[in-house]
């Protein structure tokens, strides 16, 4: 096993140390570790325009929720739960979204495009009558 990592642009390094905390490391650069450290490379989240993905957290049970274009590094105890494309209403469609964490629902109206919260439930677009 190898003391060093080499991490290219977008690369981050998820490091385990042998008494269980995890922490990261954001490339590029050159990451020395413990022998008894064990790692994993992982590319950071890029989302293009009108892209969103929802972060987990394991550690607190939270939830955020990152919008394109960016590049987001993902926390040591953060894993990606969803990742979509921003519902794109026009003129004559609209969504009907509920909130997860407290069951109320609204109407979104058209032309627009959504940009879903981290707790946010939704179908696909309606047509207006």
């Amino acid at each position: 096993m190898s003391c060093f990592r080499f991490l290219e642009e977008n690369q981050q390094l998820l490091v385990t140390t042998f008494s269980g905390v995890r922490y990261v490391v954001n490339g590029p650069g050159c990451v020395s570790l413990n022998p008894c450290s064990s790692s994993e490379t992982r590319s950071a989240m890029v989302l293009n325009v009108g892209q969103y993905a929802v972060i987990v957290n394991d550690e607190f049970g939270t939830k955020r929720t990152v919008y394109g274009p960016c590049v987001d590094w993902l926390g040591p105890r953060e894993s990606v739960a969803a990742r979509s494309n921003c519902p794109q209403l026009d003129q004559t469609e609209y969504l009907t979204i509920r909130d997860g964490t407290n069951g109320h629902t609204k109407n979104i109206v058209g032309p627009i495009l959504y940009q879903p919260g981290a707790y946010d439930e939704f179908g696909p677009p309606k047509s207006k009558s």
